[in-house]
């Protein structure tokens, strides 16, 4: 979402919000996490709660000016007033920490002896959860979750954090540690023809010179010799 209610009650956007200080999703109340990173800002609920509070908050508090009345009845009939028969959910006897029960098929999952599982599911489904039980059952053996950026990296250590048994990393992370942690010395940023006739104390009409060394140096950066010989 990219707006919440804080302590004083009012609509913040993510923008205009602060870190340290608690905010709530305007529909359902729950608190929020703060999530401000480079690319994307938003706040989200606990475990992937709350997914239709974003589609409810723009339907009836700020989504009536954007939409025509034709879309929001269907966007009411749809999604906030339907209502759904015969679905019934089994839940077993497998109580989580918060203190309510897991699905039959939660359960089965968490109980599973084989050394391959496959669980397709849609978001909102209690995946994360169910990790989280399978990793807490089996306390001696070592587990890595691979998410795709920091922001998720931050919202599964909420979660995975109070296992010890559990590693959570981003894919560039896991590169780094086993592929680019050895070539760290050769690592670096953008560095072109200027620069090298600056380090270098070069003429500034030596920059064709300057352009060969950088070609130079970048093959090396991208060969696997350790070291130049001088």
């Amino acid at each position: 979402m990219k707006v919440a209610r804080n302590i004083n009650g009012l609509i913040v956007n993510i923008t205009n919000s602060v870190p340290n200080m608690e905010y709530k999703c305007p529909v359902c109340g729950d608190s929020l996490t703060r999530n401000f990173g480079v690319l994307k800002q938003y706040f989200s609920h606990f475990k992937g709660t709350g997914e239709e509070c974003e589609l409810k908050y723009k339907i009836f508090e700020n989504g009536e000016s954007n939409l025509k009345d034709s879309d929001l009845d269907i966007l009411k009939r749809e999604y906030y007033d339907k209502k759904f028969e015969g679905i019934s959910t089994e839940l077993s006897d497998y109580k989580s920490d918060e203190g309510f029960f897991l699905t039959e098929q939660q359960k089965s999952i968490i109980n599973s002896t084989e050394d391959k599982i496959v669980v397709s599911a849609l978001a909102g489904s209690s995946k994360t959860t169910t990790m989280y039980y399978y990793c807490k059952a089996r306390p001696c053996k070592e587990f890595l979750y691979l998410v795709y950026n920091s922001s998720m990296k931050k919202e599964a250590d909420m979660t995975f954090g109070k296992l010890r048994n559990v590693e959570v990393r981003t894919i560039h992370s896991l590169a780094y540690k086993y592929v680019g942690a050895f070539y760290k010395d050769k690592l670096t940023f953008n560095y072109g023809a200027i620069d090298i006739i600056k380090d270098l104390g070069m003429r500034w009409t030596d920059q064709e010179i300057a352009i060969k060394v950088g070609l130079m140096m970048k093959e090396y950066m991208l060969s696997n010799v350790m070291f130049l010989a001088s």
